[in-house]
């Protein structure tokens, strides 16, 4: 499976996302639906794919937080230590204007 590139190794193998750094119950269950149920799932559709398919396949209407907040818990950090290219890069794959959260 193809990992996302950028994932910490230090994230145990089969945690589930709800125990994931920056993710919470409401967030577990959004993934949930799309099928990710761990911190493998994550890394293997990686976070932009997962909040595509959020933004998709559901009724949720996710923000721009919950990309954020799904990149970070990823690289196990805090969402608001999220490299500001990273960001911007998303951003622009998702047709996004700089400088909006939502």
């Amino acid at each position: 499976m193809n990992r996302h590139p950028d994932r910490s190794s230090e994230l145990p193998s089969g945690l589930p996302v709800e125990r994931m750094r920056n993710l919470g119950p409401a967030s577990a269950r959004m993934l949930r639906s799309i099928d990710v149920h761990t911190a493998d799932d994550l890394a293997d559709i990686g976070a932009l794919a997962a909040f595509i398919r959020l933004r998709a396949e559901t009724t949720h209407s996710p923000s721009l937080n919950l990309l954020w907040a799904m990149e970070a818990s990823l690289l196990d950090i805090d969402w608001r230590d999220l490299p500001p290219a990273l960001m911007a890069r998303r951003r622009e794959q998702l047709g996004e204007p700089m400088g909006t959260d939502n």
